[in-house]
Parts: C-alpha cells; structure tokens; sequence
C-alpha cells in the first residue's frame, strides 16, 4: 500500500500564523486606540473602579473588591478571544485548536484562582492577574491581528479624491471663458 504525502508540520504554520498575527498590528493607530481604549481601559473598568474606591477612601470599598475585579478581568478576555479564533470564518484547524487550548487552559487557571484566592497572599494575587491579564491582553491582539476594521489602510486614489475616470457630476452649460 502506497502512503500518501505527510501533511505539512501544523507547529510551523501555527508559529508562522502567529507571528504574523503579532507584527501584523504594530504599526496600526485604530488598532492600539481599540487595545488601550477598549480593552484596558474600559474592559478593565470594574478594576479602575475600585482602584479608585480604594483610593479615595469610599464607604464600602474594600481590597476583596479589588481582588474580584482583578481575578475576573482575565477570564472575560480570554474567552471572547477564544471564541473569536475559534469561530472565526478564515482561521484553520489549527488556529482554532490553539483557540481551544488557550482558552480552556486560561478558564481552569482562572478557576483555580478564584476559588484559592484566600490561599495567596495579597501581593501574589495581584502579580498573578497581573500575569494573567497580560496572557488574556496578548490573546486577544492574536484574534483580532489580522481584523480589517482595525488595520489602517490608505487607497492609492485617495489623493486624488477618487478614481480619474469617473465623469464627474453636472455640466459646464451657459459658461462662457
């Protein structure tokens, strides 16, 4: 029985994939508005929150508040962006199986922190959603790298109002030079 040609390395195409996801962005205004914007700070707004609680002193305010915002942070990031990969239309099997991994792993680290929260101490806590988030931040540039709506491009006809062989509108009747 004759064997078939080996399917190529998915391991290269995922590192490849990946780092075209990772570099594909850099450059990107829209895309680092959306990251610093939309992301940290107003998906991290439960933890500015309480920052600011703690901060100023507000009845009720109190470090467990704090430890939840942070520990919860994470979780929420990574699992959209998991999704995202995962029922993206373009993305290949394994994109989405990395989608998958990622995102199951992060959901039971998260688990574990959450419910051993009282185990740590303050400071480990932090430095772990801290880590963690970093992690859910990362995934999501990954997802969403290759997104249109976040890349910047510029047409070639954009200088010149458009493209040179539309007719423009009206006419030049009744003028006279």
């Amino acid at each position: 029985m004759a064997r078939t040609k080996s399917p190529p390395n998915s391991f290269k195409l995922l590192r490849e994939e990946l780092r075209y996801r990772i570099y594909l962005p850099v450059g990107q205004v829209s895309f680092w508005a959306y990251l610093v914007l939309g992301v940290v700070a107003f998906g991290g707004l439960g933890i500015w929150l309480e920052i600011y609680r703690l901060a100023t002193g507000a009845s009720g305010a109190s470090l467990d508040s704090l430890k939840t915002a942070a520990i919860t942070y994470a979780p929420t990031l990574v699992g959209s962006s998991m999704m995202q990969l995962v029922l993206a239309d373009g993305p290949v099997k394994y994109l989405r199986s990395f989608g998958w991994s990622t995102g199951l792993v992060s959901l039971a680290g998260s688990m574990l922190l959450i419910v051993h929260q009282d185990a740590l101490n303050t400071k480990a806590l932090f430095v772990i959603a801290a880590a963690v988030s970093a992690f859910a931040v990362g995934l999501w540039w990954v997802a969403n790298g290759t997104e249109k709506v976040f890349q910047d491009s510029v047409s070639a006809d954009d200088p010149v109002g458009g493209d040179l062989g539309t007719e423009l509108p009206g006419n030049t009747d009744g003028f006279e030079a």
